[in-house]
């Protein structure tokens, strides 16, 4: 009976979060936290939980404030594949074109919706991660991002990381529009794991279909920037609760740690966080679905790792990973 109850809920969540996908809508049930994410310029800080965190890189992030005044025909800088503008606080913005009413409109009067340009908040996973599967080798430190950047499709039609959009966003547009050319030195090529072990969770090997995958690759990746696997967003040793272990799961959880918010970019790029089950947003994990080629598994807007989404989703949470030399 217990069983027929937990696969009756991750039925109803995955319905959903699949509805999410051409669906944002009011402000979660739940609540969020601040929008604010202007740090201070410290290097490395410490939150009430225990999770250290640092800044590196940015990112279009907060929505303008109704006080700063920014002019297209002013200062202006491209970086990667963005164009930002200087506000009238003397920060830099990017601008996303709203809906025009006529068409026709000249471009000085074509309106804009601006993101403030922040530091990038990264949580440390582990600070003496072997990145290249070499134990002689230094260990350095493995990020992960702590708010979902941007909204993105994982594919066409493929749940293949390899070959896959995603990763290929990665470690062309995000990676040349983030950082600087001192951080990209600092950014270390990483050996990232595709194997149908890591498509299941850290405690249980075999969670799923016995632990067959089809869909896994038993060639791994060499990047800059990756998303996490179903293993590696379940382990305990990087401070994730395990996988069964999540907001409304049945034993009074409140909280987990698997909960990422979207920026206000994010949102207006299509992020979805108005979910019943959990005050995050949905984000993807790069661990193919054993089952459809078309689908990969995610993390839920509660901190569950359900079941699917369809690879070709376009506004599915892209929470980044990488590892920095110390």
């Amino acid at each position: 009976m217990v069983k027929i109850v937990n696969l009756f809920v991750v039925f109803i969540l995955f319905w959903f979060v699949f509805i999410g996908c051409s669906n944002s809508g009011d402000a979660p049930l739940f609540g969020e936290p601040s929008t604010d994410n202007t740090f201070d310029g410290a290097k490395e800080e410490t939150n009430a939980k225990g999770f250290v965190y640092e800044t590196l890189g940015e990112w279009p992030q907060t929505k303008k404030e109704e006080s700063v005044s920014v002019d297209t025909k002013c200062e202006q800088k491209t970086v990667g594949d963005f164009t930002y503008y200087k506000g009238s606080d003397s920060a830099w913005y990017l601008g996303i074109e709203e809906k025009k009413a006529d068409d026709n409109k000249p471009d000085d009067e074509i309106s804009y919706k601006w993101f403030k340009v922040e530091p990038i908040k990264w949580r440390v996973l582990s600070a003496e991660y072997d990145h290249d599967k070499n134990n002689s080798s230094p260990g350095v430190k493995f990020l992960l991002a702590e708010n979902v950047i941007i909204g993105q499709r994982y594919d066409n039609d493929n749940n293949n990381y390899e070959n896959s959009e995603i990763r290929n966003w990665l470690n062309d547009v995000f990676l040349k529009t983030a950082f600087t050319t001192e951080e990209h030195n600092i950014i270390v090529t990483t050996i990232v794991d595709n194997s149908a072990r890591t498509a299941n969770p850290d405690e249980n090997e075999k969670q799923w279909n016995s632990g067959l995958n089809p869909y896994a690759s038993d060639i791994p990746c060499n990047d800059k920037v990756f998303l996490l696997s179903e293993q590696e967003v379940t382990k305990k040793d990087y401070g994730f609760d395990i996988y069964n272990k999540y907001v409304g799961c049945g034993d009074g959880t409140s909280t987990s740690s698997r909960i990422h918010y979207a920026t206000d970019y994010a949102k207006e790029l299509g992020v979805n966080q108005n979910s019943i089950f959990g005050p995050g947003s949905w984000w993807w994990l790069r661990s193919p679905c054993y089952s459809d080629v078309r689908n990969a598994r995610i993390v839920g807007s509660n901190g569950c790792v359900p079941d699917n989404i369809l690879v070709s989703c376009g506004v599915g949470g892209v929470v980044p990973a990488l590892c920095v030399t110390k």
